[in-house]
């Protein structure tokens, strides 16, 4: 019953369960069929980034989160033009190298002040700028 898009991904980086929240969200960003077509249950994680430099940034931590058995967080911006968004990623080890990832809502903007640059890839024509627990 969770808000945000919750997934599970098994230790060889496939999808094994999304929330109800995960096709709610997709849809309502204009994701949907698309988005739950092909990122469905059984596909890799591994596809669904824009580039090497943001997949690169998510193994590492995630390959960490695993190895040390410590949950990790941050906190993204993931706004569109004209919708303010920023999150909160949860991520928890879970055994053979399972990991249970949470998003959630973090913080309602009430507007956007000029152009935000990237430091990672966007989502579709969104700029998502990154805040680590590190």
């Amino acid at each position: 019953r969770h808000m945000g898009a919750i997934y599970a991904i098994d230790a060889h980086w496939r999808i094994r369960y999304v929330n109800a929240a995960w096709a709610r969200v997709a849809a309502d960003n204009g994701g949907e069929p698309a988005i739950g077509l092909r990122y469905a249950v059984g596909s890799s994680l591994l596809d669904a980034f824009a580039s090497a430099t943001t997949r690169d940034f998510y193994v590492t931590h995630y390959t960490s989160c695993r190895e040390t058995g410590r949950v990790w967080w941050h906190e993204y911006d993931c706004s569109s033009p004209d919708t303010p968004r920023r999150f909160q990623q949860l991520v928890y080890p879970l055994s053979a190298g399972h990991l249970l990832i949470v998003n959630s809502r973090r913080v309602d903007v009430t507007a956007v002040t000029g152009a935000r640059e990237s430091t990672l890839d966007g989502y579709r024509d969104t700029h998502c700028l990154l805040y680590t627990s590190d």
